[in-house]
């Protein structure tokens, strides 16, 4: 819709202006959200509006509309609010409709992946699964590389010897005790700054249906000196949250 074609008289050497294809009267005044989206390419889905077409010229369209004074047909002419409700709108529009790439609608990155780059022990481990004994300070390492590799142990300190002396001959209850209290895996690893998501593409596990799948992390926070990331799966099920202070 061209909001540039008006047509304008003079009546009693006074200047008046009527939008020609637009609403006229209150609708301006009382739903400047239905002027505004007249205005703007008519789409699907408003957080979805092409960028090349719905651009600053909405803003501009949305100044015009709201300098422009009405017939008494028309009714009421537009005060300073209504300007500044249209104006916001327009923004608002606006904002929405920026590619992801644009210095304005462009986000912070939530993470800097260098910073997770060295080796990390393990501060804290809680659980939300009823029951499950988590890991404890000092129970754990983390390397992450440069090159894109990592390699990460859980294993805690109570753990019972075995009385034959021998790994391959553990009884049933010193195996089970192994098992529930130790977890290694390595692989490579990718890091999504923008919503600090890592993923770790396991090779291999000592909890083998983990082999040869991804594993998703949520990155709380990550900082020069703490790693703290929530486990959404993890392998006792439930989720759990870590805690890493960098190795010095």
């Amino acid at each position: 819709m061209d909001t540039s074609c008006l047509n304008r008289r003079h009546s009693r050497g006074r200047l008046e202006t009527r939008q020609v294809g637009t609403p006229t009267g209150r609708d301006h005044l009382d739903r400047p959200e239905k002027t505004l989206l007249m205005l703007a390419p008519q789409q699907t889905n408003p957080r979805q509006i092409d960028a090349h077409r719905f651009d600053l010229s909405i803003i501009v369209h949305a100044r015009k509309l709201a300098r422009t004074p009405f017939t008494k047909s028309g009714t009421m002419t537009m005060n300073r609010v209504t300007t500044l409700i249209l104006a916001a709108i327009a923004l608002l529009f606006l904002g929405l409709a920026l590619p992801a790439g644009n210095a304005v609608g462009q986000q912070m990155a939530k993470i800097n992946k260098a910073q997770l780059v060295g080796s990390w022990m393990l501060a804290s481990n809680t659980a939300t699964r009823p029951g499950v004994r988590t890991f404890g300070p000092n129970d754990g390492v983390a390397i992450f590389e440069a090159n894109g590799r990592f390699s990460l142990q859980l294993v805690r300190s109570d753990l019972p010897k075995f009385a034959s002396n021998n790994r391959d001959t553990g009884t049933p209850d010193e195996n089970k005790a192994i098992v529930q209290g130790s977890i290694t895996y390595f692989g490579t690893y990718s890091v999504n700054e923008a919503d600090g998501t890592l993923t770790l593409h396991i090779e291999r596990s000592s909890f083998p249906n983990w082999n040869g799948t991804d594993q998703k992390r949520t990155i709380a926070s990550l900082t020069a000196e703490e790693l703290r990331y929530t486990n959404p799966a993890a392998s006792v099920g439930g989720t759990a949250e870590l805690v890493w202070k960098r190795v010095k």
